[in-house]
């Protein structure tokens, strides 16, 4: 049968610009040879659209195109991918996933997004904004290949199809990433079971962020293409998010059995469409945005738009972001954060799916800048974002204070005092403040002042904003939230559905914060020792969970803990004890 294929074209991000100033510019390359069609690119709506007849011919791939239901499918070898005029959803070998553009019919041709479709087919897409040049490439095998430095990391990582394997610790020059899809960079163990550490304390970057607010390029592994694992490392001291995912269909990426700390941001981020990942062993603690007070430096940020554009019913499920066997501690902001701003370019973070993780101990000023270890007469934590910018700013007055802190020879523990002593010592910090007109500058502030302008939220799960969409859902499984000075489950001001099982909160202001949320399913959910009443899905209770379960929880978190500086990953058997 004769093939039948429909001009199918791609939808690759550009910057604005006219359709007559960027049209006859576009290259199209397929494996690095230059592929001539007859139909120009062009821009729609601000983005480089690319004719595929030439290009599906060049992948050998038969399509049809289906008039009356408006379906096109796409065959090479032993994958089918379909997809339909103006929906978002993508089906491959029939397992949906999702574009960030939907399929358009132009001038009688249909257009369509090529990343995902090359993807599927076996490709992978890079669009050169230099030289405006859309790059179609194979993905291979790849190789396996080991690394010991920086440099050999950031260059393999480079490479679709790659398992890179990190043979040992490495100082990182810079941010690592991950932009082709399709790369693996995996630990390997040492002999003691502990994992190799990736530290990005002196990373170039962007910013001097002793002075001002860090940015993406201070990041320290970021991801921005699909189907990458990341597993078995220690990602710490990054000048920004320790790892993030960001963009549009960021997808089917692993991050497993890690350990994410000392950022100064968020331990784990995603924003901005990135959606359908998954979030397996890891721990994110002591992460703090000194610049910013702890603002939104939470152990797991999944916000910000992680989710698929404006989604029907079905999308919204099975485009979840999914953790599991996660832990988030002492960190400058929430356990976990779903905020959602008023615009997300139109991205939504509608499911999250969190089971086996727990979290405590969130939010505080006191973690951050050290005093909760000084009371309990713990040696100083030197690589605390706090620590970390005292010691670059004031380097001689630092050497001061640590030899006072690890002896215990300030007046006296409470937390007024430390304060004092680091006004004695130090003087000031420069952290953000607005000035008469409400932009942002660097303040020099003392550090009694701090309590004052701490921008950290102390809760553990908080589920969304005023903005999240009412049919966002939230599904809880076997999850653990205690000692938090606000919330243990948070909507913060949002209206969702959730789905809470084997749910336990105790010693937080309130362990339960939830009123207007419609519960799908409420089952086996406890709490104990809130500082005030819960407020609640309607018609909703909570059962007592006994002295003996919170006891337990303390030690397994304890024990998490103590992994984490051990630089040991284990999951933890409480869900199993408790529930």
């Amino acid at each position: 049968m004769k093939k039948k294929i429909i001009a199918l074209t791609t939808l690759i991000a550009a910057s604005a610009m006219s359709v007559s100033a960027f049209a006859a510019d576009v290259t199209v390359l397929l494996n690095g040879r230059e592929i001539e069609s007859d139909v120009p690119a062009q821009i729609i709506d601000n983005r480089a659209m690319i004719p595929m007849r030439a290009i599906f011919e060049a992948m050998d791939a038969n399509v049809s195109f289906d008039a009356e239901e408006k379906k096109v499918t796409a065959v090479k070898d032993d994958i089918t991918v379909e997809m339909s005029i103006d929906k978002k959803n993508l089906y491959v070998n029939g397992n949906v996933t999702y574009t960030d553009a939907a399929p358009i019919i132009s001038d009688n041709r249909t257009l369509a997004p090529t990343r995902f479709v090359s993807e599927a087919l076996g490709y992978y897409v890079i669009w050169d904004a230099d030289t405006k040049t859309v790059k179609i490439e194979d993905i291979t095998p790849g190789q396996e290949v080991y690394v010991s430095t920086y440099e050999e990391l950031a260059a393999a990582a480079k490479v679709p199809g790659n398992t890179v394997y990190v043979q040992n610790d490495i100082k990182m020059g810079d941010r690592l990433q991950l932009d082709t899809g399709h790369v693996s960079i995996i630990g390997v163990p040492k002999a003691d079971g502990s994992l190799p550490v990736l530290d990005f304390i002196d990373m170039k970057g962007s910013k001097d962020i002793t002075k001002e607010a860090s940015s993406d390029a201070d990041v320290g592994i970021r991801i921005v293409s699909s189907n990458n694992v990341v597993k078995n490392l220690v990602i710490e001291n990054a000048h920004d998010n320790g790892i993030q995912l960001k963009g549009a269909g960021v997808t089917d990426n692993l991050i497993e059995n890690c350990i994410v700390r000392y950022s100064n941001d968020s331990g784990i981020q995603t924003s901005s469409g990135a959606y359908g990942n998954t979030f397996k062993g890891v721990y994110s603690y002591r992460n703090c945005d000194v610049f910013t007070c702890g603002g939104n430096a939470d152990g797991f940020a999944i916000k910000l738009g992680s989710g698929i554009q404006d989604a029907t019913e079905d999308e919204v499920v099975s485009g979840a972001n999914i953790m599991t066997d996660c832990y988030a501690w002492e960190n400058g902001d929430d356990g976990w954060d779903s905020f959602d701003k008023e615009d997300n370019g139109d991205f939504w973070t509608y499911s999250l799916t969190y089971e086996n993780c727990m979290c405590w101990n969130n939010g505080t000023l006191d973690n951050c800048i050290g005093y909760t270890y000084f009371e309990k007469g713990e040696s100083l934590d030197e690589r605390l974002p706090f620590m970390v910018r005292l010691k670059a700013l004031y380097p001689d007055k630092y050497e001061e204070f640590k030899t006072a802190y690890n002896n215990g020879t300030f007046s006296e523990k409470s937390f007024e005092a430390y304060l004092s002593a680091l006004d004695a010592t130090f003087g000031t910090i420069p952290v953000q403040g607005k000035d008469d007109d409400g932009k942002k500058i660097k303040v020099d502030t003392a550090f009694s002042a701090l309590p004052d302008v701490w921008g950290g939220n102390p809760n553990g799960f908080k589920f969304g904003s005023k903005y999240t969409l009412p049919n966002s859902t939230r599904r809880v499984t076997n999850c653990i939230a205690f000692d938090h000075k606000k919330y243990g489950f948070d909507k913060n001001n949002s209206g969702a559905h959730i789905y809470a099982e084997n749910c336990v909160s105790f010693n937080n202001l309130a362990n339960y914060h939830l009123e207007g949320y419609t519960a799908n399913k409420w089952e086996n959910v406890y709490g104990a020792n809130g500082g005030q009443a819960d407020d609640l899905p309607q018609g909703i209770t909570v059962a007592q969970v006994s002295e003996e379960t919170q006891n337990a929880v303390r030690e397994a978190a304890n024990k998490v803990a103590a992994n984490s500086k051990a630089n040991v990953v284990e999951y933890s058997d409480i869900f199993g004890k408790i529930f």
